[in-house]
């Protein structure tokens, strides 16, 4: 699986309530390193076989995660209408 950044892609304003889930090996695959201020990628649940709200849950785990090794980084995740769920750097 590429995961590809996008920019220019607004933030909604709503935001979930989440917490950190543990899933094996996609960490490895997601681009945080590769990310500038206000690039995003976005992830459907069907590719994980999961719901929006617990994929949603996992990045934003993972981006905290990041974020302790990497200072300056910062993170935000929206469920998306279309159903995906998008990632953006924030800082």
């Amino acid at each position: 699986m590429y995961v590809v950044t996008e920019n220019f892609v607004p933030v909604p304003q709503n935001r979930e309530r989440f917490q950190r889930i543990n899933w094996d090996n996609l960490r490895e695959k997601l681009p945080f390193n590769r990310m500038a201020v206000g690039s995003s990628f976005a992830i459907h649940p069907r590719d994980f076989a999961t719901d929006q709200l617990r994929l949603q849950n996992y990045l934003s785990g993972a981006a905290c995660s990041y974020r302790k090794d990497n200072d300056g980084w910062d993170f935000t995740t929206r469920q998306m209408p279309d159903g995906t769920v998008r990632v953006w750097r924030t800082g």
